[in-house]
Parts: structure tokens; sequence; C-alpha cells
């Protein structure tokens, strides 16, 4: 029985293990010393950048910041200075003394005040390597860009995609063979098709059939695919309770906004079409648009749940409208 979480039980141990393209790889060489500048990581969500920036920074004197949660003016001033301020006494085996690095996850939720704030505390602590990563490079201000490398996880060639997808394929097979969990080259394309390249998507799922059925098929997938099925029945409820759906919200799902809100982009769009049929296809855009407009709002808010509600709420009132 494996209680470790899969997104920790099967992070990489080692920069090979890493599926990345090698142009990536190639830049931290340096197994003792890979990190000489501040850089920013950006990509499609779940290609690897945390999971990187991470195993990077723990070869340092190392501080992990979510900037989603933790990203306001104060937050840099008092948790960030007084880190880069410190002298640490003892450090852990392996641990480079002699540099800092402090990694802003998801910094596209900090504030506009902490980025503006950043721009000067960079300057002023020059020996310490700032790593950022972000899934919405556009939303970075240009000046927080300028004083950082930036390094794109997207695959830039036919190449690349080959290698990457090649790699997925190679670290999913070992981890079903070595759960024990039953994937027939059906079940495994259906998989592909479904989360790649989303390896934390990807993950997750498997941990759900590892403590489930232990199989990975078209009916795992499917199951999977609904366990938010109770929200997604109230949305296409148009007699729905609207003190019902507020207190189901607030219920069993306090912990999962975000994963719900990305899901109603893809689970919801299809348990939608399957139940209703295709006339709904024409829902599509606006159902889009909601979702995006949302998860904008997920990552400047500090009550994901506040967002969730209203994401749900909005779908709702969408669908009732409609004749």
């Amino acid at each position: 029985m494996i209680d470790q979480l899969f997104v920790s039980k099967f992070s990489p141990k080692k920069l090979s293990a890493f599926v990345l393209p090698q142009r990536i790889k190639d830049m931290f060489k340096d197994e003792d010393d890979p990190l000489r500048q501040s850089m920013i990581f950006y990509g499609l969500q779940g290609c690897g950048k945390s999971s990187l920036a991470k195993y990077l920074g723990k070869k340092y004197v190392f501080l992990y910041i979510n900037a989603s949660t933790n990203g306001r003016i104060e937050d840099l001033r008092d948790i960030v200075t007084e880190f880069c301020d410190s002298s640490p006494l003892l450090f852990d085996e392996g641990v480079n003394s002699d540099r800092k690095v402090v990694l802003f996850d998801e910094i596209n939720g900090a504030s506009a005040q902490f980025f503006e704030g950043l721009k000067g505390f960079m300057e002023e602590y020059s020996s310490v390597i700032f790593l950022a990563t972000t899934n919405h490079f556009h939303k970075i201000p240009d000046p927080i860009k300028s004083r950082m490398v930036s390094v794109d996880f997207t695959p830039q060639t036919k190449e690349e995609e080959e290698q990457v997808m090649k790699g997925y394929k190679s670290r999913i097979g070992k981890i079903l063979e070595g759960c024990g969990i039953e994937c027939a080259e059906e079940g495994f394309e259906m998989l592909m098709k479904k989360y790649y390249p989303d390896f934390r998507s990807t993950l997750n799922f498997l941990q759900s059939v590892y403590n489930g059925s232990k199989i990975v098929d078209k009916n795992s997938i499917s199951s999977y695919g609904d366990r938010f099925s109770e929200i997604y029945d109230m949305i296409l409820d148009k007699s729905a309770n609207p003190v019902e759906i507020h207190k189901l919200l607030g219920g069993d799902y306090s912990s999962m906004a975000s994963e719900i809100i990305e899901s109603l982009d893809t689970d919801f769009i299809e348990y939608m079409t399957t139940k209703l049929g295709s006339s709904m296809t024409s829902a599509i855009p606006t159902i889009c648009i909601v979702v995006c407009d949302h998860l904008y709002k997920l990552q400047m808010s500090v009550d994901p749940m506040i967002v969730l509600k209203s994401c749900v709420f909005t779908l709702n009132n969408y669908y009732k409208s409609l004749k």
C-alpha cells in the first residue's frame, strides 16, 4: 500500500528522470551548482516547472513561496526579507551554503504591488537567485521578465515533442508496472488522449485507480471524469436551490476549488453533451468564457471557494436562461 501521494511519491529524484526537452536539462548539467542566475519557468500546467524548480532550489539554502496565496507586498517585505537577511547556522548534507534561492511558485497570482516591489528587491539582494513558475507568462510584467532568464517548457520542435512523449510513456509505464495497475494498450491510448502532457493530472488519476479497481480502461477514466457529477448535475438543474448549491460547495468540495473549475472546461462539457445531447454544443463557448474568467479570478482571490461558488452560480444561471 502506498501511503504517500503519487505526485510526491513519483516526483523525480534526479535530473535525468525529468521528462523535459533536452535543451532544458542541458541548462543544469552541473549537479552540484546548477543555478547561476534568476529564471522564470513557464508552460502548460503539469509539465514539470514547479517540480524542477523545487529540485534545483533544494540544492541551496532555499525558500519556497506560493505566490498565489502569499503574493502580497507584505509577504515580500516580511517573509522574503527575513530569509534573505538571515544567516542560517545548519545545512543539510548536499546543500550549497554559499547561495540562497527563493522560488515564487505560480507567480502570476501575485499582486501588482508585489511585482512593483520585487523589481527593487531583486536589485537589493543581487546575490540571491530568484526562481519563478507560471502557466500564464503573458501576465508577468516586462520589468520582471527582463530581470530573469525565461525558460519555455513547451516543446519547440517535432523532435522535442517526440522526446517528451516518449519520456511520458516510459515514465507512466513504469509507474503502472510498479504499482500493479492493469492497463491494456487501448487504456493507455485513452490515458494519453485524456491527460498528456499533464503529469500531475495523470498521477492524480492513477492514484484514484490504485486506490480502487487497479485497472485503467474506459470505465475507470469515465468514472474519474464524473467524480464531480453532483456539482455538474446542480449546474444543469433549472430548479436548483441557491442555498443548496452554496451548502454543497462549502462542504466536501471545500479544498478542491481549482480542480473543479478546471474540470468544467473538460469533464463537465463531456458530461453535459453525453447527458443532454449534441444540442448543448452551442453552450460550449459560453462555458469556456466563464471558466477562463474564473480561473483568472482564482489567481487574484484569497478565498478560492468564493470563486468556485461564483463560477457554479454563473453557469447555473446561464443554463436556466436557455430555452
